[in-house]
C-alpha cells in the first residue's frame, strides 16, 4: 500500500555558484543565525525528486523552520 508523502512545510534554499565553497560558508553563516541545513545529499529522495525542475546547482533544507522570507548573499 502506498501512502502519500506530505511535507508542505519544507523550506528549501537553492543558488547557483562558482566557487563551491559559498555552500559551506552559507550552512555556517545560517547557523549563525540559530538555523540547521541539510545538505543536498543528506535531504529525502521525494523531496529532491518532487522540486528537481527548480534546483540550481546547490541546494540546502531548511530542518524544522517555518522561516518565510528571502536571504540576501553576495558571492
Amino acid at each position: 500500500m502506498n501512502r502519500p508523502i506530505i511535507f508542505d512545510c519544507s523550506q528549501f534554499v537553492t543558488f547557483d555558484t562558482s566557487n563551491p565553497k559559498y555552500e559551506k560558508k552559507l550552512r555556517r553563516d545560517l547557523s549563525n543565525l540559530g538555523f540547521k541545513a541539510k545538505r543536498k545529499k543528506e535531504i529525502e529522495v521525494v523531496k529532491l525528486n518532487y522540486g528537481k525542475e527548480e534546483w540550481r546547482e546547490f541546494v540546502l533544507e531548511m530542518v524544522d523552520e517555518e522561516y518565510l522570507g528571502n536571504f540576501g548573499f553576495d558571492e
